[in-house]
């Protein structure tokens, strides 16, 4: 524990500098504008799939998973 504490103290530290509180502090405000984002983003997503998913034409047909089985995708 002393040798963490004496390692953050000294400029070696990621975070003791200014530059790695800077980068610390971008990294904070991406989380947080994506954790606003991201309700709006997975309703877009839903809506192009459900564009695929569900014809215009006629409302008995419905593809239930359009991408396939994951293990259709393995090699």
């Amino acid at each position: 524990m002393l040798k963490t504490l004496a390692w953050l103290k000294e400029e070696k530290s990621q975070i003791s500098n200014e530059s790695g509180m800077h980068n610390i502090g971008v990294i904070l405000l991406v989380i947080g504008i994506m954790a606003l984002l991201y309700p709006a983003i997975k309703m877009g997503f839903d809506s192009i799939m459900n564009k695929f998913t569900e014809t215009a034409a006629t409302t008995d047909v419905n593809v239930s998973n359009p991408l396939g089985e994951a293990t259709e995708w393995q090699y």
